[in-house]
């Protein structure tokens, strides 16, 4: 699944229920209509769970914003901090309920000389936080032609002998 995409994209998880393995290699998909596409999978041993990518939802639009507000230091400081405020829109237009995974990536720093804060009190819901790779997780019910928002707020501060950030 791509990790920054303006789509929300179709996605199954299933086990392998037979004896024998699922041999690395490509997989048509169908669907009721027929044929809709071809995917990979990697070796599947008996009784793993594996994913299969489907492609774009048709029924779910997504807008995705990122909203940064650069704090440059002062002539005696040496930090300077950006303030991410991504927000999120979902649309669901299809008659049916639809759950959803919306995932967001929080950056993780492994210098010394680059901070990252997650802001939990201006992320919506506020329940959510993120794991120990970074990412923001959120499992949504949409009910049928509904919208809603989520927002996620991080601040990256970063000392000025680091560049590239």
């Amino acid at each position: 699944m791509p990790e920054v995409a303006r789509t929300a994209f179709l996605r199954t998880e299933q086990t392998n229920g037979g004896a024998v393995p699922i041999l690395a290699g490509p997989v048509d998909l169908i669907r009721d209509s027929g044929y809709v596409g071809r995917t990979t999978v990697l070796y599947v041993a008996p009784g793993e769970r594996f994913e299969l990518g489907w492609g774009p939802d048709p029924e779910v639009r997504l807008n995705r914003f990122d909203d940064r507000t650069v704090e440059e230091p002062g002539l005696l400081g040496a930090w300077t901090t950006i303030d991410h405020r991504i927000k999120i829109w979902l649309s669901h237009l299809g008659a049916e309920p639809r759950k959803l995974k919306v995932r967001e990536r929080v950056p993780v720093s492994e210098v010394e000389k680059v901070k990252v804060e997650f802001d939990g009190a201006h992320t919506s819901p506020g329940t959510v936080t993120p794991d120990q790779n970074g990412f923001v997780t959120w499992e949504l019910g949409l009910k049928p032609r509904s919208r809603q928002q989520l927002e996620l707020r991080y601040v990256l501060k970063r000392h000025k002998d680091v560049t590239g950030v």
